[in-house]
């Protein structure tokens, strides 16, 4: 395992490039990825391990069969943890290859990790996950990992005795300033031949002035061939003069790469010809978009981004951007999301100290603005059957992706996926009256159905959950919001097979006193119901019914900080999920027998698990790992782990009555807010 890291702009990512392009020409490319936030799925890390499952299964001879097996065998192991994941779909299917069968040594390439919007534990476990490349005997398999030098990969590669790590801004100044050198004479040089200029263009003055205005950075030198490229024949030579003699040679590197940014930005927009109130228009639509671009969650089409600004024109919008190449990716195709070349560029945007006043991007009201266009456009384009089905029976497998697409556009579904996230992002606190409670009022289920039709219940329950944490309790909004979140758990299992049962069985057997069913009641009720059937005044007890288990479930017990819940089951396997979501996190699998108890160690996130075959399996729950097991076990035990000591009972034929006490049926959480019961 290799570690490249190294500052904003010096490389990293052109390297990355360079050697993944370098092992697919030579059939050694396993598979790479390419983080990148506000880029979607790109932007974190629940599609990684999937991504690379899927090139790995076209580029490693004879394991495609195995990744098949596994998918067929664990149908949902796409939603699961990033264990799962990477054992189920990785790990496993390689190493069941035959021992020989593929000789050379296969590269995996992960780029720019600090762009992944994760916590520094899941970083820590992707690295983790990652190191156990070396375990794998069937294949050699190397990973090269880039990133800024953030503390978490730091952390994190403490934590992996045997990788390599290589610091880029540490290179010697004359090594980069030859490299940086190089790649400055072939552009120009490319850009002189396509435009008919003297072949000594633009000269040895000129390029090291380039040289030491770089300061160090390739993405300076990339952004600034973009920019006299730009300029074509009539003014590339022009922007050159500016870039070479305009401000001090003796800025900072950082400095020197706002000026270029400045500099860009403002040939954009000043455009001799315009008159005035023109000009004004041109800066307030670049700045309107460009805070949009970068704080999108994930990016959009110049089309979708046009639909949801209502205050930019998409003609406009394509003729403005298409100015500004040398810092976007315009791409020609309309399907195709505009995307900003680097990162650093929305850095600059987002610091007042960096950014000109007229281009400064105010984070919280962009997540503001984005909040209410978000708001405004669901409002406009949901409605009760966006599928046209008719029939609320109809089962989501039915349903053709093709027509879902063509039904839920891209700047819908961006809408219905990230509204709450802006409007957490913007610091606003939502009440009664709000413009997010209207919608709530007259879209709430429209919107779950939208969320479902795409896949992404889970998302909208992770969403409701968010705007219950900043929301007033005593509020009504805030009521409605409570009782949306019990609504969905409830009927999440309809809900994700039937959308159409959204507003149908769902609300038709929700209590009487539900907010949820006497807000939309008369809207299902003036259908093809007549006669509601009779139900409960309140909600029960239960919050959700968790399914995954082949067998009968005979323990549950919560993690200390009440996040995580696990059950073990006769199916031999003891599962981890979240409490509050029923999302299934991970199954953990080593038992020979069924699992019959247990348990989080006090203020651990280590659990312990008893089979009735006596074994005694002490996991890490966040790895998924099984770092002891005790096999076989006929009489009581004391085991030491982590430092405490506590008392095993290894059979259920033993102290019957002290398992009872040790190992619940029904537990809470440390806060007392959640219970478990296993039936």
């Amino acid at each position: 395992m290799f570690w490249l890291d190294g500052w904003a702009g010096t490389g990293k990512s052109t390297i990355a490039r360079t050697v993944a392009r370098k092992y697919d020409d030579q059939k050694r490319l396993a598979a790479s990825f390419f983080f990148s936030r506000g880029g979607g799925d790109t932007g974190h890390a629940g599609k990684f391990f999937t991504s690379i499952a899927r090139q790995v299964a076209d580029s490693v001879p004879g394991v495609r069969q195995h990744i098949g097996n596994a998918l067929r065998e664990h149908r949902q192991v796409i939603n699961q943890s990033l264990q799962d994941q990477w054992n189920r779909l990785i790990f496993q299917p390689l190493s069941k290859l035959d021992s020989g069968a593929v000789r050379d040594t296969l590269v995996l390439v992960v780029d720019t990790l600090d762009e992944c919007q994760a916590t520094e534990k899941e970083l820590k476990t992707l690295l983790q996950l990652l190191a156990e490349t070396r375990l794998i005997r069937t294949v050699q398999l190397r990973v090269l990992v880039t990133s800024r030098p953030e503390l978490p990969i730091r952390c994190g590669f403490r934590l992996i005795t045997d990788h390599q790590g290589f610091v880029l801004h540490d290179t010697s100044r004359s090594c980069v300033e030859h490299d940086i050198r190089v790649y400055l004479e072939h552009e120009l040089t490319e850009f002189a031949r396509e435009n008919g200029l003297n072949v000594v263009w633009p000269g040895e003055t000129a390029l090291q002035e380039l040289v030491q205005r770089a300061s160090g950075l390739f993405i300076w030198a990339a952004t600034a061939c973009c920019f006299i490229s730009d300029g074509g024949e009539a003014f590339g030579q022009e922007r050159l003069s500016e870039l070479v003699q305009r401000g001090s040679a003796r800025l900072a590197p950082e400095e020197k790469l706002d000026e270029l940014y400045l500099v860009v930005l403002d040939k954009s927009t000043n455009q001799p010809s315009l008159r005035e109130h023109e000009c004004e228009e041109v800066v307030r639509t670049v700045r309107e978009a460009l805070a949009a671009i970068a704080a999108l969650s994930s990016p959009l089409p110049a089309h979708s981004l046009a639909a949801l600004l209502s205050t930019i024109d998409e003609r406009k919008l394509r003729a403005m951007l298409g100015r500004l190449h040398s810092i976007l990716d315009v791409p020609k195709d309309p399907i195709i999301p505009i995307r900003l070349h680097h990162p650093s560029f929305r850095d600059f945007l987002m610091d007042k100290d960096r950014a000109d006043l007229n281009f400064w991007v105010d984070e919280k009201q962009a997540h503001s603005s984005l909040a209410n266009d978000c708001l405004r456009l669901m409002s406009s384009m949901l409605k009760q059957d966006i599928c046209d089905q008719g029939s609320p029976g109809v089962l989501i497998h039915a349903l053709d992706t093709a027509h879902v697409s063509s039904c839920i556009p891209p700047e819908l579904r961006y809408a219905c996926l990230y509204y709450v996230q802006h409007l957490q992002k913007s610091g606003q606190r939502p009440n009664n009256g709000s413009h997010i409670h209207r919608f709530f009022l007259k879209h709430a289920l429209h919107w779950l159905k939208v969320m479902s039709w795409t896949g992404k219940l889970s998302e909208a329950i992770t969403a409701i959950t968010s705007l219950e944490s900043f929301v007033s309790a005593e509020d009504d909004f805030g009521v409605l919001v409570r009782d949306m979140k019990r609504f969905v758990t409830y009927a999440r299992l309809a809900i994700e097979r039937a959308p159409l049962q959204t507003c149908v069985s769902a609300v038709v057997f929700a209590p009487t006193l539900s907010e949820v069913r006497r807000r939309f009641e008369k809207e299902v009720l003036s259908g093809w119901i007549k006669r509601a059937p009779r139900v409960a005044k309140q909600w029960s007890a239960s919050l959700q019914t968790l399914e995954g288990h082949k067998g009968g479930v005979t323990a549950v017990v919560f993690s200390s900080d009440g996040k995580t819940l696990a059950s073990a089951s006769a199916d031999k396997t003891v599962k981890l999920w979240d409490p509050r979501s029923g999302e299934e996190l991970q199954t953990l699998e080593a038992h020979s027998a069924s699992v019959y108890a247990c348990s989080f160690l006090p203020k651990s996130e280590s659990l312990i698990s008893i089979s009735t075959d006596g074994d005694v399996g002490f996991w890490d729950s966040i790895m998924g790992e099984l770092p002891l097991k005790l096999n076989g076990l006929t009489m009581g035990v004391s085991a030491a782990f982590h430092g405490i000591e506590m008392a095993l009972l290894p059979s259920p034929s033993q102290e019957r009555a002290m398992t009872q006490t040790a190992f619940r049926t029904k537990v809470e959480s440390a806060d007392g807010k959640l219970s478990a019961s296993l039936s």
